[in-house]
């Protein structure tokens, strides 16, 4: 008698153990797409003013390569910008998220405002919710700052969608939504 209440706890024991490490593997798994949901959302919304500087030259370099001196004619080669940002934010975005984020210049928000304002810009103050369903989908709000005067430059709302690749979350989608502060 005393064996069989043996073996019941230690079965017990073993189902408990094994329903905190699936619980906890899956607390994990969320707990690193929010952090490498901010840590994109850290890479794409801070920008120094020597970043922005550096960015301006190098378009400037691909459009006169292009385009040689003719004026009013703009033209880059997109795979060189494409290169360009993928050195910026490495491996933490998929390739359609990127292409995505040149199309509707979410890549360059910050670099704009970074020449605006004469100041790097520092985001603040993100605060992620994800939503409910399949996909990993976080609402997002920040404040960009302007470092030199601590002033508000933007405030940003958005969303980013994250999915598990390769053994890391990548961010797979970003859109993003600038109130621009009145300067």
């Amino acid at each position: 008698m005393k064996i069989d209440n043996y073996k019941r706890i230690n079965t017990l024991i073993i189902v408990l153990l094994i329903a905190v490490t699936i619980i906890s593997g899956c607390k994990k798994s969320s707990d690193e797409s929010e952090q490498n949901a901010k840590a994109v959302l850290d890479r794409v919304l801070n920008c120094s003013l020597q970043e922005a500087g550096d960015f301006d030259a190098l378009y400037a370099e691909m459009t006169e390569a292009e385009t040689g001196h003719e004026p009013g004619i703009s033209s880059i080669n997109e795979n060189e910008m494409k290169d360009y940002f993928q050195q910026q934010f490495g491996d933490s975005i998929t390739d359609e998220c990127l292409e995505q984020m040149m199309k509707n210049r979410t890549c360059t928000l910050s670099m704009s405002l970074a020449k605006q304002y004469s100041s790097d810009i520092a985001a603040e103050e993100i605060q992620l919710e994800r939503r409910s369903g399949e996909q990993v989908v976080f609402d997002f709000t920040a404040r960009l700052m302007a470092v030199t005067d601590k002033e508000e430059a933007a405030y940003i709302t958005g969303n980013i969608t994250m999915i598990y690749d390769e053994s890391a979350w990548k961010a797979s989608g970003l859109t993003v939504k600038a109130e621009d502060s009145v300067k």
